[in-house]
Order: structure tokens, then sequence, then C-alpha cells
């Protein structure tokens, strides 16, 4: 449209006002690992995206552990859900003789190359190869167990890696043994990024014979789940929750009443497992079928010590800087009402999942000068504070009873009073 001699013009003007910011998807699940069977179509190292309903793909995946991981993942499915989010790498399998230079060549394909983009790394180069950046992750196969020495898996100490960038959480097994075994592994890892889960599962395969599998497939999809079922927001754990297989890997005794029990000493090692839930058992797991307890990361750091918090912590991070990314470049620093947009902006996502009650009432978003704020404005570089606190899941409730001798009182009132209304 040409410029008017004389007329009037109009142009809408959005420098000062609140972006609204979409919620980001947490629950896409990350699964790699060996193809032996794949299509010539699919390549190595590469990220697709398909969702777990999607038979034309899995079939050119083929037979082996990425789809039974996959498989497990759907096992998972409440509530009319039809299928997972899943974006897929495919690594080659090792080829020594020997099934434990087997296994260490498999793993260490999946550890990938941090400089190449191979194996676990090619999770960060989603989006550029057309596919879903994941957030929740495991490794298929149970190639995230233990390794023959006992020394730390590489490919789950890559995972940890990616996770820490990619704002994502993964899940691996442990040796399904012992605890002591489990506790061993779980001394390997420190990081807020990872869950150990030191049961296997058992389930039935296609031809009807029961399989020992790793366990994180199944837990990665029922955290998928309930991610979903709380808007798509990552404030719950999944623990306490039935899983869809046949029976734990081993037998584990738990009880809600009691910490002797070998479950419980393991969550005090922040280790997750699979117990048997008892209907006859006012303090088992659940009242039947499998039931996953857990709640832990692999962190030190007490307050980053629970899943849903570390996620929590990591969503709420992505969700401020992406609430702030319109206003980046396109304005200058000169104009307040800009930057007071920009922190109404990012106040308004906290406020937003503390209305839904994601987090803890009043978070808040602040500017606060300092001696350094002139040199920082001359750069472009606008530093602000926020405030918010995610919810820590229940745990432990202590009831202590007391005795009450005012019951006694009331009682031999209304005792006396009755007397009163008796006639003889």
């Amino acid at each position: 449209m040409s410029e008017p001699v004389a007329g009037v013009k109009s142009h809408w003007d959005h420098s000062a006002e609140i972006r609204p910011t979409q919620p980001e998807d947490f629950s896409t699940i990350f699964n790699i690992g060996p193809a032996p069977n794949k299509d010539e179509g699919l390549e190595y190292d590469r990220c697709y995206t398909a969702n777990t309903s999607d038979t034309n793909f899995w079939n050119a995946v083929g037979a082996g552990p990425v789809q039974d991981q996959a498989r497990a993942a759907a096992k998972s499915l409440r509530n009319g859900d039809a299928a997972h989010n899943m974006t897929v790498v495919l690594t080659k399998e090792g080829t020594d003789s020997d099934p434990v230079n087997k296994r260490n060549e498999t793993i260490t394909n999946i550890a990938g190359d941090p400089l190449l983009g191979t194996g676990m790394y090619a999770a960060k180069l989603a989006t550029a190869h057309n596919a879903k950046p994941a957030r929740l992750y495991s490794i298929a196969g149970g190639l995230s167990g233990p390794m023959a020495d006992n020394s730390a898996n590489p490919a789950v100490q890559a995972m940890a890696i990616v996770c820490s960038s990619m704002y994502g959480f993964g899940f691996f097994e442990g040796p399904n043994s012992t605890k002591a075994a489990a506790i061993g592994v779980r001394e390997l890892y420190n990081s807020r990024h990872l869950h150990l889960i030191e049961t296997g599962a058992y389930d039935y395969n296609a031809a009807g014979t029961e399989v020992l599998h790793g366990a994180s497939g199944y837990i990665a999809g029922l955290q998928a789940t309930i991610d979903r079922q709380h808007g798509g927001v990552p404030s719950h754990c999944a623990g306490a929750q039935e899983v869809m297989v046949s029976k734990p890997g081993r037998e584990i005794g738990f009880a809600y009443d009691d910490g002797s029990y070998e479950g419980q000493q393991l969550l005090a090692a922040q280790i997750g497992f699979l117990a048997r839930g008892d209907a006859n058992n006012a303090f088992a797991a659940g009242q039947g079928g499998s039931i996953y307890i857990g709640a832990h990361t692999c962190s030190s750091e007490p307050l980053e010590q629970f899943i849903n918090v570390s996620r929590m912590q990591d969503y709420m991070s992505f969700m401020t800087m992406k609430a702030m990314v319109p206003f980046v470049i396109k304005y200058n620093m000169e104009s307040s009402t800009v930057l007071r947009a920009a922190l109404k902006t990012a106040e308004s996502v906290l406020v937003g999942l503390a209305n839904d009650k994601h987090i803890y009432a009043n978070p808040r978003v602040e500017f606060i000068a300092s001696p350094t704020t002139p040199e920082d404005w001359r750069l472009g570089h606008f530093k602000i504070h926020s405030w918010a606190e995610p919810h820590a899941p229940l745990m432990k409730i202590t009831n202590t009873l007391h005795r009450d001798r005012n019951a006694i009182v009331i009682a031999g009132r209304e005792l006396e009073a009755f007397a009163g209304t008796v006639s003889l």
C-alpha cells in the first residue's frame, strides 16, 4: 500500500504487550538402541519421530530392542490415549564374537561421539533431523545396565550429559540382583537428570513366552502418561502406579509402614523398583499387579532429589526463557516499556503454573539494579531474577496420636444429660 498525500494511517505496536506463551512438550520419549533388522531406508545415528501406533515405522525398524522398548512404553497408555510420541535413534550392533565384548561395543555405539553427533548425542540434532526434541530418555535392550567390570556405563553417562543440555530426564537399569549390587551401581552416578530402576520386568513376547526386559521403557512411558494427565506439565512423579507387566524382575519386599523392608532401603538409596501388589495387605505397594515405586534422582543435592522437582526446575527455566525470546534483538534496551513487558511475560508463565497448582503460590520475576547494570545495558544484557518453588512429592505422613482425657469428660456430661431425661 502506497503512502497517501492526505489521509490517515494506522498500525499496531506490540512492544509493550505481554506475550502468551504456548506450553512446551516435555513428554516425548527418546528411544535409542541397536537395530539389526532395520530397513535400508532408515539411517544410523539419525533422529526419527513417530508415535507408538505407527505400524509402518516400527515394521521398518524391525524386530529387536528398539521395537521392544517402544512396545514397553505403549503399555503405559491410559484413559483412551492412542499413542506416545517417540524420537528414535538407531545404532549399530557390536560385531565381536565374545558376548561381553559385543555388548561393550554396542554400548559404545549408543554412547556416541559429541563431536560427530552420533549415538546419544544425535538427540541434540533432533530439530535439524526434522524430529521432535525428546525430554524422557531411555536406552533399549537393557543396555543401560551395569558394565561387566562394575564401572559406570558410558551410554548412561552420555545420557546424563545430553539430558542436562536438552532439559531431559533419563531412566536406566540396575543389576536386577541384590540390594548391595544396586547401591553399588547408584554410587557410580551423580546427576539430577537420571533415575535408577533396580528391577527388570517380565513380560510376554509375541510368541507368548515370558521374557525379562529392562524396566526403563515401561517407566518412561508411564511418566509420559502421568505428564499428560497433568496437562503436559512434568509436576508429578510416576511412582506408586501399576505397570502392565507380568511380574517384577525379582521379588522385593515392601511395606509402607516398615523401613526394614528391602524396598524401603532401596528408596533410602534413591533407587526405584517394581514390587507386587497385595490385596490382602493394607500397607503393600498396591492392591494388585506390579507396582512401580520410585521418586528420586541420582543427585546428592537435597533440593534436587525428586524426579518431578528436577523436571519442574527445567520446565520453568525453559518456559521463562521461551517467554522472553520474542523481545530479543527486535527491540532496543532504551525502551522501558519493552523491558517491563518482558518481565511481565516471564512472570505470567510462573503465575499460570501457580494458578494451576503445579508450583507454590506467589512466584515473581524482578529486575534488581546492580553496579554492573550500566555496563550490562551497554552490551544489550538485561539481567532479571525469578522466584518460584516446585512441589515435592508427598513421601511420608507422620501421625502422632495423643490420649484425650477431655473425651471422657464430654462422655460423662452426655450421660449425665441423658440420665436427667429418664423418668422413674
